[in-house]
């Protein structure tokens, strides 16, 4: 049996062990304005755990660029941009150059559903010439899954941030609290537009398809032509030159003349 001092000291740690754990626990379930705003402010969440991603889940942002010979640039221009506006996509981009052999592009996203109908559309065009074809692939899951994780860290941060400031009541704290609510908020803004972002790009074949008309015989001949051009300026300034000396030789003549009497004067007096 234990004696009446051993009772007394095993009953005072079992009532120190008791204090302690209520007092963490009121701690925990309290609100300590002292040191609220630095707890959030250095304490982030933790991240959710991140699985697996199957390859039927990744997020993949296509690009598309075709190069087309055509009679009529400006009806191919007007035809493709219809096509992607029926296929459940937009226009991001229009462009018609008609200086010198006329050119025009069509930037447009498409639902990645749709896209393949789409170009095969573009491709059966008849009088519509595909000289090119290229497609890109970019494997954006890690930006998208970090993005994710990141913009619900921030609203769980928001939420802890809005229960703390209604709880408070000292001036300083909450004014700590409303900066870090509003440095939060606009993380929160960037974070849910560059998701957006990034789902129209995983959502969406960028397409941008370009229209050349086909090589006609004054184009050929537009270097030629040119030369003819530098030929023709070489001729007028010979010209020029030749009049230029044609002024030139009765001047140069009397000035001849006139020094060729003053020497033969001075001769003349030396003797």
């Amino acid at each position: 049996m234990l004696g009446s001092g051993a009772l007394v000291a095993v009953s005072v740690v079992a009532l120190a062990v008791l204090g302690l754990n209520t007092s963490g626990s009121a701690q925990t379930e309290g609100f300590d304005s002292s040191t609220s705003a630095s707890v959030v402010r250095d304490a982030p969440l933790p991240e959710p755990e991140r699985g697996t991603t199957d390859a039927s889940d990744r997020r993949r942002a296509v690009s598309v660029a075709l190069r087309f010979e055509v009679g009529d640039v400006a009806s191919a221009v007007d035809s493709t941009a219809s096509l992607a506006r029926e296929s459940g996509g937009f226009v991001e981009d229009e462009e018609l150059d008609r200086s010198g052999r006329n050119t025009g592009t069509v930037e447009a996203r498409v639902p990645d559903g749709n896209t393949s109908d789409f170009l095969r559309s573009l491709e059966s065009k008849e009088g519509w010439s595909l000289e090119s074809r290229n497609r890109q692939v970019e494997d954006l899951t890690a930006s998208y899954t970090e993005t994710e994780l990141e913009l619900e860290n921030k609203r769980q941060e928001l939420r802890r941030l809005e229960e703390l400031v209604n709880q408070t009541g000292e001036v300083s704290t909450l004014v700590d609290l409303q900066e870090r609510m509003s440095e939060v908020r606009s993380r929160v803004q960037f974070l849910e537009q560059r998701l957006e972002t990034l789902r129209t790009r995983t959502s969406f074949t960028e397409v941008t398809v370009r229209f050349e008309e086909p090589a006609t015989l004054s184009t050929s001949f537009e270097l030629d032509e040119s030369l003819n051009r530098s030929y023709q300026a070489f001729f007028d300034s010979v010209e020029f030159l030749v009049v230029a000396i044609g002024w030139l030789l009765p001047v140069i003549f009397l000035l001849f003349l006139a020094y060729g009497g003053y020497r033969g004067a001075v001769y003349l007096r030396d003797r």
